[in-house]
């Protein structure tokens, strides 16, 4: 195929009572960062560092100091549907248990810190994490409960699980501490191996008062939202551990960092570069794991690295990072509403990235074949409280006011083509921008019209690139003069069709669902036929002439069939529907 074509991861024993064998390691300097002014421009050099204390051991004469501090206790998690349906499970009140102590240190003075979290070598049962700090000379706060964190994280597999992670808890925002008490219970009675607390200052610089929105340049499905950078948040890039990977976005997951609600403006920049430390340095990971970070004033700010109009893999929920993309309110909402200017920016951000890759923010999406509101709390693809009770009752309005802002975004393509009459608005928009189609002569697109093999030719051709045409078509049923001669003499060219066995094309029948799925095959393949059958899960393919083509478009991504199971190979389809897999092909079609 032309050039033009290609365009397009010790059991515990009950009487042991070691004391703290808490050290200090050598403070670890992560870098210089650049803070820059409201204009985007760096001003200014700062540095954030972290320090880490071994954990290991029961220090009895702690537990003993410290048993009539407060706990400060997450309330029950209110599951939605589902989540429910894919755990299997609740959360109960999360209580301290003596019986299940494994780890308990001393008060210890540290130096100046603003944020923390937990980490440990490997894979662990369930573990709960309480932390007290010093905020003051002698002033301790009571026991703060700190979530473990492995359900934000890197997809299971990929190259960022796999290199040197850590596993741990979410990082925990605190007011500015100079001391530090932790405490660490297991079911199992078994204490994770290397547990070390990490203590972060991110260097709070008078820069931050003045970070500000700034509107990135408009690209296309409507103007981007305005974004506070990295360079504004002081981000250092040399933190990163690789360059960022590119997959798809078919929905996104709503979050909440679970810190504190009490800061200022000129304080959340410092948050995040917190956060950003701890997920790289503490955790291993590549990059900050959300995308996006939005704090209670409504300003939004970029989180990974790699483009906020691009398809960047994240590591905010575990298993579906590759198809979707993260927005963490920054604060705890188990219990506090989202203000106006939070769901207003939340709402913002989602109509806007949904609509860039074809998504409608109200409906339901397939993510690795599981079913997710287009906009979903992180709750419904794990067993946690995030983003909290208060905050995920309010996600239903979140994507009602998503869908009307997308709406606004672009005018239809065609007059025939809105979303009262179609699913496929973005895809049939995306057809039309990229000079696949311009309708019909009357200015409709006809969506509902089932597609004739000719113009599937067509828009195949045209997608491709308009390559040159080696050779004159060979059907007996197409010469030069024909409609389409030239698209469908590629066809032949590149090995797509063959025709069928009488020596016909056939250029005006109307093609079928399972001849969609072997042109389209093809066409991704540059003529090849798959090497193998791919699994599946339709019940009427089976047997059927392009079984093996009609797997490999699922296994691509590019169709979950009907809602009854069934794929329907004989069925017509609809000139909607091709747009819609001719836009889910774009990734493909790049590589």
């Amino acid at each position: 195929m032309s050039n033009a074509h290609a365009r397009m991861s010790s059991t515990r024993s009950s009487t042991l009572r070691l004391l703290l064998a808490a050290t200090i390691s050598p403070v670890l300097v992560v870098g210089p960062m650049a803070v820059p002014d409201a204009s985007g421009d760096d001003t200014g050099q700062i540095t954030t560092s972290m320090e880490t204390l071994a954990v290991d051991g029961i220090d009895d004469t702690a537990v003993a100091d410290t048993a009539d501090v407060e706990y400060n206790t997450p309330v029950t998690q209110q599951k939605s549907r589902l989540s429910t349906a894919r755990s299997g499970q609740g959360h109960e009140p999360v209580e301290p248990d003596d019986d299940d102590l494994v780890a308990m240190t001393g008060k210890q003075d540290t130096k100046g810190f603003s944020a923390l979290g937990l980490t440990w070598e490997s894979e662990q049962e369930p573990v709960t994490v309480w932390v007290r700090t010093k905020t003051a000379p002698q002033t301790w706060s009571d026991w703060e409960y700190v979530p473990s964190g492995d359900d934000h994280a890197p997809d299971p597999g990929s190259g960022e699980a796999s290199d040197g992670t850590r596993a741990g808890t979410d990082p925990l925002i605190v007011p500015e501490s100079e001391g530090v008490q932790v405490r660490v219970e297991a079911e199992d009675g078994t204490a994770p191996r290397g547990m070390k607390v990490n203590l972060i200052d991110p260097a709070p610089a008078g820069q931050d008062a003045q970070v500000q929105q700034k509107a990135l340049p408009a690209s296309g499905n409507g103007a981007r939202p305005k974004v506070i950078t990295r360079a504004q948040w002081g981000a250092d890039e040399s933190l990163r551990r690789e360059e960022p990977e590119y997959e798809t976005v078919r929905g996104g997951f709503v979050h909440h960092t679970a810190g504190t609600n009490n800061y200022t403006r000129s304080e959340v920049a410092a948050q995040i570069r917190a956060i950003y430390t701890y997920h790289v340095q503490g955790r291993g990971w590549n990059d900050i794991g959300y995308n996006f970070l939005v704090d209670k004033f409504g300003r939004v700010f970029e989180g990974r690295y790699g483009g906020v109009g691009k398809p960047v893999v994240g590591a905010h929920t575990l298993g579906y990072n590759s198809q979707s993309f993260g927005m963490s309110v920054i604060g705890n909402h188990q219990n506090i509403r989202a203000n106006a200017a939070v769901r207003d920016s939340l709402a913002e951000v989602f109509a806007w990235k949904l609509a860039r890759n074809g998504v409608d923010a109200a409906s339901m999406v397939r993510l690795h074949d599981e079913p997710f509101h287009a906009i979903s709390g992180h709750r419904d693809g794990f067993n946690t409280l995030c983003p909290g009770d208060a905050l995920y009752a309010q996600l239903s309005g979140i994507r009602q006011d998503a869908h009307d802002r997308q709406l606004k975004l672009d005018p239809p393509p065609f007059p025939d083509v809105t979303p009262a009459t179609t699913d496929f608005t973005r895809a049939i928009a995306w057809l039309k921008d990229e000079g696949i189609t311009t309708g019909y002569a009357d200015g409709t697109f006809g969506p509902k019209h089932n597609i004739s093999r000719e113009a599937m030719a067509a828009f195949l051709y045209r997608a491709a690139g308009r390559p040159a045409v080696k050779s004159a078509p060979d059907f007996t049923d197409v010469d030069s003069s024909s409609k389409f001669a030239k698209e469908i003499a590629w066809l032949q060219d590149e090995r797509i069709t063959t025709g069928f066995a009488d020596g016909t094309f056939g250029p005006t029948k109307r093609i079928t669902r399972e001849a969609m799925a072997a042109f389209m095959t093809r066409f991704l393949l540059e003529g090849r036929v798959p090497d193998a059958t791919a699994p599946y899960e339709f019940s009427d393919v089976a047997g059927t002439q392009f079984e093996d083509h009609i797997a490999w478009i699922a296994d691509q991504g590019l169709t979950t069939g009907h809602a009854d199971g069934t794929f329907r190979p004989k069925s017509k389809i609809t000139r909607e529907a091709m747009a819609a897999f001719l836009y889910r092909s774009r990734g493909l079609m790049a590589r």
